[in-house]
């Protein structure tokens, strides 16, 4: 991730290090749930994990994680970098293919 970011300091307007930062971000939600689905873990809902506000906010901040938050953060920050380029934003859209469900 910071590798990824440094590279987008240098060249922000490059179409490929988004689309690969935008993957890597998809990856790691989707690993995250795989992996809590394998130990059989539930998916957080702030009951007993939670220990006050920080436990909550903790909670909080896994679901994000694992609903996209951040890939859809470094899909924003893309459009704002590189904009008015439609093909750029459609081809983010090839990067979700391997994470869709049957």
């Amino acid at each position: 991730r910071a590798l990824m970011m440094r590279g987008l300091r240098h060249c922000p307007t490059s179409h490929r290090l988004w689309q690969e930062y935008f993957s890597l971000e998809v990856m790691h939600a989707a690993r995250l749930k795989a992996r809590r689905e394998a130990l059989g873990l539930q998916t957080p809902t702030g009951g007993e994990e939670s220990q006050g506000g920080e436990g909550e906010a903790k909670v909080a901040a896994q679901q994000a994680v694992m609903a996209g938050a951040v890939a859809k953060i470094v899909f924003q920050k893309a459009k704002e970098a590189v904009p008015g380029e439609l093909a750029f934003q459609v081809a983010f859209l090839a990067s979700l293919e391997p994470f869709q469900g049957p």
